[in-house]
Order: structure tokens, then C-alpha cells, then sequence
């Protein structure tokens, strides 16, 4: 018999693996002569999200990732399981700050609310998990939240469960692979400019899409101060190309759609800023801070490797 790759995911006890089932068959027959393991067959759950496959003709031809259940044990945890729902994750026109006093807000508090100065590390822990593994629209608002762990006021508070309405209205919103989206990586990239107001700095964001859906996303303020527009923007994307590089890599060892070497193969990335597309394509010359002169040498070195 001929094995295929087959690809594992180790968890502490949990092992997801994907394969055909003749090779998935071998894989098991195998590692049972020497470990007692639980075959609990096709996926439909793991690390709190739930798995929905789609088979048509015997063959995969969408998966859909969401947190319905983990969404809704949250939600009845704090007491949020019969509250309104919004329709943005966060509120509209509000800059949190550290020393910010306690504001109105559109929405009036939850009768019912569970969530107090002390509950709410363990809530924003929760809403990072849900960011973190299919709701990458709720990463911005997340990103703002954990900054107040150490120290939240009545104005974070409020922020905190406007999230939660917005995923009690959007609980069976996730991640939707198709077998017929593209299977070449498109990577957006995107920054803010001294938008957070405790620091100046500004936040990158950048996401990756594959076969119509999200399969890396981040969103978070820089590390320095940016002095411009395009110097935010070029940080961003520098941050973008070291993920891209990394998925690039990746597919790479999965021997991924039948490319040999995915190494050769060169990635899109959008970006919106005229001043950091002529940079990066050597159109315009570039002077400032040394670790900007790093960031534009990696970037350009990627884009003649490609």
C-alpha cells in the first residue's frame, strides 16, 4: 500500500488528523499497538468549536467552523442569553482610554448582567477564544478590551457587553471553507494612524483568505509610535509578509494542491496605500529610523524573491 501525506494536529489528548480513509485506517491500526485511543470519527468538535462538513458524492465540498454552543454557554454564563443584540461588535464613535469616565452609551445596561469589575478578565479572556479561533470581525474590539484587564471602569464594562449582544444575534455566524474558492492565499494588510489615544500608537491589522474564508487574522497596536501614515501603513504590512511568508512555508511542507514547492510561488497581498506600494516596489526612495529600514529591506527582499 502506498501512503499519502497525512496531516496530524496534537493537543494534549485530542488529535484531529486528515487524511483519506484508507490511510486514516493504517494511522490507527498503527498507533493503537501502542497507545489506548478513542476513534470518535469524523469531526464535529474541537477545542470548543464546532465542525460541519458537507459531503456530496463522496467527496468534501465545504466546512464550516463556528462557536454556536460555546457562544451560547457564555452568553448564559453571564447573563446574556435573552439580552438584545446589535449590529456592530463595537460602539460606534467611542475610544476607550485608561483614565475615561463612565458614559451613557446608545444601549442601557442588562438588568440581568452577570459582569462586574471582577468577572471581567475571564469575559475578555472568552471573547479572545471566540476572536482567536472563527470570528476574526471581532478581533478590533477585543484587541481594545484586553488593554483595561488591569484596570477596567464602568465605560469598559459597557463595551464588554456590547460584544456579547452583537454575538447573541450572531451566534451561528463562522468560518466557511469551499472546496470550489481559491486555493491561492490572498492577504489584505491594513493600519490605523495614532488612533489609540493612552499611547499614540497606531493598530495594524491584516488577514489571509483561502477557499473563501479567513485562515489567519490579526489585529493590534504597533510596538513604537508612527510618525506618518505611510510609516504605519509600512509597519502593517511588514507584519503581513512575515505571516505570508510563514502560511507560504507551510503549504509548502503540506505539499499543498499539488505544488511542489509553494517556496517558488509568489502571494498576493492587498494593500491600499500609494506611499508604501511605491516604496516596496523601489519606486521611491525611503530615509528614516533604522528599524523602518529593516522592516523595507525584509519586505522588498520577499517581493524580488517572488
Amino acid at each position: 500500500m502506498t501512503l499519502k501525506n497525512i496531516t496530524i494536529g496534537v493537543y494534549v489528548d485530542d488529535v484531529p488528523v486528515v487524511a483519506d480513509v484508507v490511510n486514516y485506517k493504517w494511522f490507527l491500526d498503527t498507533l493503537t499497538k501502542f497507545f489506548k485511543l478513542t476513534d470518535k470519527g469524523i469531526m464535529k468538535r474541537c477545542l470548543g468549536m464546532d465542525v460541519v462538513q458537507t459531503i456530496v458524492d463522496h467527496k468534501l465540498v465545504a466546512v464550516k467552523l463556528h462557536q454556536f454552543a460555546y457562544i451560547n454557554d457564555v452568553l448564559e454564563r453571564y447573563g446574556f442569553q435573552d439580552c438584545h443584540s446589535v449590529q456592530t461588535p463595537a460602539i460606534p464613535n467611542t475610544y476607550l482610554t485608561l483614565d475615561m469616565v463612565d458614559y451613557s452609551g446608545q444601549i442601557k445596561d442588562h438588568k440581568l448582567s452577570k459582569i462586574s469589575i471582577d468577572t471581567y478578565p475571564s469575559v475578555v479572556g472568552c471573547l479572545l477564544w471566540i476572536s482567536l479561533c472563527t470570528r476574526p470581525e471581532i478581533s478590533q474590539a477585543d484587541s481594545q478590551l484586553s488593554r483595561f484587564v488591569h484596570k477596567p471602569c464602568l465605560a469598559h464594562l459597557t463595551a464588554v457587553k456590547h460584544v456579547l449582544r452583537y454575538l447573541s444575534g450572531t451566534k451561528d455566524l463562522g468560518l466557511h471553507f469551499k472546496s470550489s474558492g481559491n486555493n491561492i492565499p490572498i492577504t489584505y494588510s491594513d493600519a490605523t494612524w495614532g488612533s489609540d489615544p493612552d499611547s499614540q500608537r497606531s493598530m495594524s491589522a491584516y488577514c489571509v483568505l483561502m477557499y473563501g474564508a479567513c485562515i489567519s487574522w490579526h489585529c493590534g497596536l504597533q510596538k513604537s509610535v508612527s510618525l506618518s501614515t505611510t510609516e504605519s501603513e509600512w509597519y502593517a504590512l511588514s507584519e503581513c509578509v512575515k505571516e505570508t511568508s510563514y502560511i507560504n512555508h507551510a503549504l509548502g511542507q503540506f505539499k499543498f494542491s499539488g505544488v511542489k514547492d509553494w517556496s517558488s510561488e509568489a502571494m498576493l497581498i492587498k494593500e491600499d496605500n500609494q506611499g508604501v506600494i511605491k516604496i516596496a516596489t523601489g519606486e521611491v526612495k525611503y530615509k528614516h529610523q533604522k528599524h523602518i529600514l529593516l522592516r523595507l529591506a525584509f519586505v522588498r527582499e520577499s517581493i524580488q524573491s517572488n
